[in-house]
């Protein structure tokens, strides 16, 4: 599967010659992917939430109205911000808290955790997002994605690097970076 995913990116980078266009936005950077002739992408907008717990009581429903479903995690939205500064949940939230924190962000105004390929995207934009605009520093180690693997587990993204694993939903991650669709 990680192979499988990094294939995607390494092909979302290179069609069009860099047909993204990363520019500064208000809180960080905008990814626009909409010169893209891809199926690959969406204008629809995504979840924000999920009914899914840490220790994955509850199933994830596999449509879209459920962030960290599958289908939630096909497309990637065709347009979005990335936050430019990382935003800290406690060290006991896990991935619940994780995405609990995006959704609430600035009173809850269409901020979310990313989606696995929409982190997998930004790693490959990362020298690009880190040129246009002041932005913090990425976590060296794995940034959740609001993309549930399989029981009990989420997927994860080290930004720097481009690697994907996943890891307990209890896991200690400190750090997320937010992101919410530009219309």
């Amino acid at each position: 599967m990680k192979t499988v995913l990094t294939a995607v990116a390494a092909v979302m980078l290179s069609v069009g010659g860099y047909a993204q266009t990363v520019t500064k936005s208000e809180k960080g950077a905008m990814i626009d992917c909409s010169a893209l002739k891809s199926d690959g992408f969406t204008k629809v907008h995504k979840a924000r939430t999920t009914f899914g717990t840490n220790d994955n009581s509850i199933p994830i429903k596999e449509n879209a109205t459920d962030i960290a479903s599958k289908v939630s995690n096909d497309k990637i939205y065709y347009k979005f911000e990335v936050h430019g500064t990382p935003n800290s949940t406690s060290m006991a939230a896990g991935w619940r808290g994780a995405i609990d924190l995006c959704a609430g962000l600035y009173g809850g105004l269409e901020w979310r955790l990313p989606t696995q390929r929409e982190l997998m995207l930004i790693s490959v934009l990362h020298p690009e997002l880190k040129e246009v605009t002041d932005f913090a520093p990425f976590s060296t180690s794995g940034n959740w994605s609001a993309t549930q693997g399989s029981s009990g587990y989420s997927w994860n993204v080290n930004v720097i690097n481009g690697s994907t694993g996943t890891s307990s939903k209890t896991y200690k991650y400190s750090r997320v970076r937010c992101v919410r669709e530009i219309p």
